[in-house]
Formats: structure tokens, sequence, C-alpha cells
């Protein structure tokens, strides 16, 4: 009797995007050159046929290095992710062929030749760069030549990705000190006003160059570079005399160079400028001390 361990690893470089992908087999002991078969003795009923069974495992993380523990991840667009897949021979019956193909990825490897024995697992691991959010489902099928015993797995991975979004607040007060709270307000024709424009990094990337456009002042921001994280807050001022009545709005866009992960948010203010009025009444009567009440 003899015993041995059998360890393969390979290297393929992939087209389509992929960074590179490894193949790695790590078994157990092994009692002789192949997994028994059950053999029929004489005047025996044959043995029944041995049928391949396969598990698939399918991990996505961002260390290149590691097989990942978990099938769901978040990443920002552009983030590079490693997929582990991971095969194992349930069944007693030697595999000795195998080819595995993404929904998303494309073929991974095509009749590939690897004796995996009962009860031996073994891993590929490809990278690809993500930039919008991938569902993506793994085929795994293994056989031997003719083919014979074929069998397959599949198992599914999500990488989400995290959208940038941004959210503008327009407020207008006549406080050049301070921003308002509300977003209308009526004045008096040549009234100083201030408007207030704050923006909030409501997605989940750090956008780092702005541009500002309102509709009756103008441009206010072309390409500004502030890095503005998610969650946080940004704010710009703008004063300007009001000599009639005006209803603006603003557009806020947020990216980063490229451009990429572009953002746009709006907002609106209302000032009402009060036009002068008066009114008249004339009346007629006999007593010069006192207003009359009626007109004729």
């Amino acid at each position: 009797m003899r015993v041995r361990v059998l360890v393969l690893a390979a290297t393929v470089i992939l087209a389509f995007g992929l960074v590179a992908a490894t193949l790695a087999v790590a078994q157990g002991p092994i009692i002789g050159d192949e997994a028994p078969r059950e053999t029929a003795g004489d005047g025996a009923a044959p043995a029944a046929p041995l049928t391949p069974t396969l598990t698939l495992s399918k991990t996505v993380g961002t260390n290149p290095a590691a097989c990942a523990t978990d099938t769901a991840i978040t990443v920002m667009s552009g983030q590079e992710v490693t997929y582990c897949y991971e095969v194992t021979n349930s069944s007693a019956l030697t595999l000795t062929r195998h080819t595995l193909e993404d929904s998303a990825l494309g073929p991974l490897i095509n009749d590939f030749p690897y004796s995996l024995f009962p009860g031996a697992s073994a891993y590929f691991t490809a990278s690809a760069v993500i930039t919008a959010t991938t569902i993506n489902t793994a085929t795994w099928t293994a056989f031997n030549p003719g083919p014979t015993d074929a069998v397959t797995a599949t198992a599914t991975a999500t990488v989400t990705v995290v959208q940038p979004a941004i959210v503008l607040d327009k407020t207008v007060g006549t406080n050049p000190n301070a921003c308002a709270s509300g977003n209308a307000i009526s004045v008096t024709s040549g009234q100083e006003v201030t408007y207030c424009y704050e923006v909030t990094n409501s997605g989940g990337v750090t956008l780092t160059l702005h541009a500002l456009e309102d509709s009756a002042l103008g441009t206010l921001l072309t390409d500004f570079s502030y890095s503005l994280p998610p969650g946080a807050s940004a704010f710009i001022t703008e004063s300007a005399v009001i000599t009639e009545t005006t209803v603006n709005t603003a557009t806020w866009t947020s990216f980063n160079p490229g451009p990429t992960d572009v953002a746009t948010g709006t907002a609106t203010a209302t000032v009402t400028v009060l036009e002068p009025a008066i009114m008249l009444d004339k009346t007629v009567g006999t007593n010069p001390n006192a207003c009359a009440s009626g007109n004729a």
C-alpha cells in the first residue's frame, strides 16, 4: 500500500480585462494510484455504477492573495475584486477533466486535465475591475474522457457597487453673514439678498471636483477642487440685488477627474419683490370738520 499527497498549482493570464487567475488543488492521502471501484465477485450481482457528484463554492473579496469567506460584498466603482471558485468531489469517482464558466467573466478554464479524487477539492481565482453592481453565476463541470461521468455544480456571488449621489439645499435671506432657513422671501425692490447653496454627499464615493450654475446668477463654480467624503457637507453663499420677482434654480455637479463618479443635485429659491401701491377714496359733504361718507 502506497500513500501520496498531490498538490497542483497553475497560473493563467486571462483576456477580457481580468488581472489573473490561479488554479490550485490540495487533497488528502490517496491509497494506490486512483480511487478504488467496487467489483463484483464470481456469482455476485454486478456492483451499481458510481454516480459522480460535485459541490461548488464561490466567494468574492478584495484581497487577491486569499479566498474570501463572503458571497456578497459592497465596493466603490472601479474596485478590483477577486472571485474564488472552490470545487469538491463529493462522490467516490475520480474526475479528470474540468471546465469553468462565469456568467459575467466568461470561460475561465476549458477541458483542464487534473485528477480530482474522491473527497478532494480544488480552487480557482479570477480578478476583475467592477464598475456596476454584478450578480454572476459560475458553472463548474467535471468529467472523464469520452466525455463520461459528467457532473455540474453552480454557485453565485454578488458585488454591489456604491453609486455617487449628492443632495443640494438652496435657501435665501437678507443676512449676508448666515445661511437662511427658508427658500422663499418677500422684499422691496432694490433689496440685497443672500443665497446659500449647501451640498451633501449622500453616496458612498468621495467627490473631489465641483461645479455650480444658477439660472439667474450664472456660473458660480467651475472644476472647484474640494474633497467631499460620504456624509460630508459644504456650502457657498452668493449675494445679489433683486429688483423684480425671481425664481431661480441651482445645479450643483460633483465628480472625480475623468470625469467619473458624476453626481448632480438641483434646488430652487424664490424672491418676491413687493411693488409699491396706494388706494384713493374721495368723499364730499358740508361739514368742514369731518370727512363725509359718500361721494355724491
